[in-house]
């Protein structure tokens, strides 16, 4: 296991910044309204974890961690924003530098064509890596000033998805808006009127997913060719909330959703305050499956078998054995 020294500045700074398939499980009813607990009381859905996993810590010390994608064999990237990197991570643990000088690079998804898109969030760029680390910027735009703290540097994106014909959606929560970048270079707002926070595709390629990041809810959107969206409205079942992350009150219903993944069979898997949530491929409300200690930023499936679900989060990276199997 790999650990880094981390300043105690760093724990500050984060503490700013965080403001089916015929064989899939039968979808188990969500819990009726009622008010939130203090932990998940629901047990792992079945056929899902291997029966006895446990969530195993692979490396520590960088403060926050986002966005993990899988590498051919065993390798695994993920961003460390705020200390401006985003690491390598191989099958024998060792964590060593991707990308430099990231400029609070996040939202790493892999494409059809095997690069990595992402969003360089205070580069205000959609940008892309081959394998070995080579950068080449897609997109640059502008800088939107925090309302609340125009002092502070601002955004551009948080989270990234890419369809298999080269259309990319980005998520910007400070105008509140989805954004759809064409392969030719052009760029439209698609939808809005939320704080969109991680985003998805389905496995299919039909449905894109989007958490939000105040309102306990996920918003879905058919995908037309030429990549505008239709809402699909009362797709998602419900999110699940909890009063308190460790000993932090959490705000009344607030979802902390944020990252998602889909595996083979086309469920969407959901990280929360609550854990990791489970939704079937027609949104129905499935389970949770626990998560890691912390707050839990995003996850994917990796591994040689792409049977390993990784998670990032609170100053870590996390893996679970999985029944199931990613996409890619």
């Amino acid at each position: 296991m790999i650990v880094l020294n981390t300043r105690l500045i760093l724990v500050c700074a984060l503490t700013a910044w965080l403001t089916a398939c015929s064989e899939a499980p039968a979808p188990a009813e969500a819990p009726p309204a009622r008010e939130a607990p203090a932990v998940p009381v629901e047990p792992r859905p079945e056929g899902l974890v291997q029966p006895g996993a446990e969530w195993a810590l692979l490396t520590r010390g960088y403060v926050y961690t986002d966005s993990p994608v899988a590498l051919s064999g065993d390798d695994v990237v993920f961003a460390a924003p705020i200390q401006n990197m985003v690491y390598r991570l191989d099958a024998a643990d060792n964590v060593t530098p991707f990308d430099t000088a990231t400029e609070h690079t996040m939202g790493l998804v892999m494409g059809k064509d095997g690069l990595i898109y992402g969003c360089r969030n205070r580069g205000a760029q959609i940008v892309r890596y081959t394998p070995d680390g080579n950068r080449e910027t897609l997109l640059q735009g502008e800088m939107t000033p925090l309302p609340d703290n125009p002092n502070a540097p601002g955004e551009f994106c948080n989270d990234v998805a890419v369809a298999d014909n080269g259309n990319i959606w980005f998520t910007d929560r400070v105008n509140r808006s989805i954004l759809l970048l064409r392969p030719d270079g052009t760029v439209m707002k698609v939808a809005g009127g939320f704080r969109g926070n991680g985003i998805v595709l389905s496995a299919d390629g039909e449905t894109l997913a989007v958490t939000d990041s105040v309102e306990a809810r996920l918003w879905a959107f058919a995908v037309s060719e030429d990549g505008t969206l239709t809402e699909r409205e009362n797709f998602f079942g419900p999110v699940q909330t909890v009063t308190r992350l460790g000993d932090e009150v959490i705000q009344e219903g607030r979802p902390g959703t944020n990252g998602m993944t889909v595996d083979r069979d086309g469920r969407f898997y959901v990280s929360s305050f609550y854990g990791i949530q489970v939704y079937a491929p027609d949104g129905a409300y499935i389970g949770v499956i626990d998560k890691p200690k912390g707050f839990v930023s995003n996850l994917t499936f990796a591994g040689a078998g792409r049977d390993q679900l990784y998670v990032t989060g609170t100053n870590g990276v996390w893996r679970l054995p999985m029944q199931v199997t990613g996409t890619r």
